[in-house]
C-alpha cells in the first residue's frame, strides 16, 4: 500500500509544509482583498456619493438603449446579500448598529463594503 521510503515522520512534515503554504496564501489574499474593498470604496464614493450605490443609475446596465439584464440582475443580487449580511450582523457589529440606530438604517458604501466578500459578487 505504501511507496517504498513512505515513513510518518515524511507524511508529517508534507502536511505541515502544506498548512504554512495554505496559511501564507491566505493571509495573502486577505491582504489583496482589503486593500481592493477599501480602493473599491474610494472611489465608487468619490465618484458617486457615499450612497451612490442606491441609484441603479449609477451602474452602466444600458447599453445601446438596451438594458444589460445580467448588470441589472448582478445589482439586485449583490443588494439583496448586503441587506441579509447587515441584518445577520446587526448585534455583533457596533458600526452597523449605529447607522441602523442613528441614519435611518442607511449604510454608506463603505460599510457595505466592510461587511461583503469579494466572493459576494457574482
Amino acid at each position: 500500500m505504501f511507496s517504498e521510503g513512505a515513513s510518518l515522520d515524511r507524511l508529517i512534515q508534507i502536511y505541515e509544509a502544506d498548512r504554512r503554504m495554505r496559511h501564507t496564501m491566505l493571509s495573502i489574499i486577505e491582504v489583496i482583498e482589503v486593500r481592493l474593498k477599501s480602493m473599491l470604496a474610494y472611489f465608487h464614493c468619490e465618484k458617486y456619493g457615499p450612497t451612490g450605490y442606491l441609484d441603479i443609475n449609477n451602474f452602466y446596465c444600458v447599453h445601446k438603449n438596451k438594458i444589460n439584464i445580467k448588470v441589472v440582475d448582478n445589482y439586485l443580487y449583490i443588494t439583496r446579500k448586503a441587506a441579509s449580511q447587515k441584518n445577520a450582523m446587526t448585534d455583533s457589529e457596533p458600526f452597523i448598529k449605529h447607522h441602523k440606530e442613528k441614519k435611518n438604517d442607511i449604510l454608506p458604501f463603505w460599510v457595505y463594503v466592510e461587511i461583503l466578500t469579494l466572493s459576494n459578487s457574482r
